[in-house]
């Protein structure tokens, strides 16, 4: 996992305060147990900074996805990127986009797609729950609606190039 270069200093920093501190605590007498707390807290604070990372999940012949990636790299966004197929979301996962997106559960569904016109979601979905529609996403991917961005307070599905400048602009 690539990190940007203000999670890199701010790393560094984590890192130097711990070793600053340890010393300190070493030099007034403090046992080591208290030095051990410290480490621990920094390192549940670099965990952190490492997660914050928003996750796209693509298809690569998809038009619409290239288009994404493309403004993705070309805005600097730094992402982690993974293909929908080879990394099919979890259902909790999907259930995280559903909740940040704040769309429909028929809007994480891709109805230009083969599958979901010889499945018939579009009669299927009126009568189906949230659950059962997280479950079948979560099991066919190439239901779900591409790309989706999944940030920390937020979700995207699909590309319009103003949305996503909205959230990451």
């Amino acid at each position: 996992m690539s990190m940007t270069k203000v999670e890199q200093q701010l790393r560094y920093s984590l890192v130097l305060c711990v070793i600053l501190r340890i010393r300190y605590m070493r030099s007034i007498g403090l046992k080591h147990r208290h030095a051990v707390t410290v480490v621990s807290y920094c390192l549940k604070v670099m965990k952190v900074i490492g997660d914050s990372k928003m996750t796209v999940y693509y298809y690569p012949t998809c038009n619409t996805c290239k288009k994404a990636i493309k403004w993705l790299k070309e805005n600097d966004t730094d992402v982690t990127i993974k293909h929908i197929v080879e990394e099919t979301p979890s259902k909790a996962i999907l259930l995280e986009v559903f909740e940040k997106s704040g769309l429909t559960i028929n809007k994480l569904f891709n109805t230009s797609g083969k599958v979901y016109r010889e499945l018939n979601m579009k009669d299927k979905l009126k009568t189906m729950s949230q659950d059962e529609a997280l479950d079948i996403l979560s099991n066919n991917s190439m239901l779900i609606k591409r790309p989706m961005l999944l940030g920390d307070d937020f979700a995207l599905v699909g590309f319009k190039e103003e949305n996503w400048k909205e959230k990451l602009g």
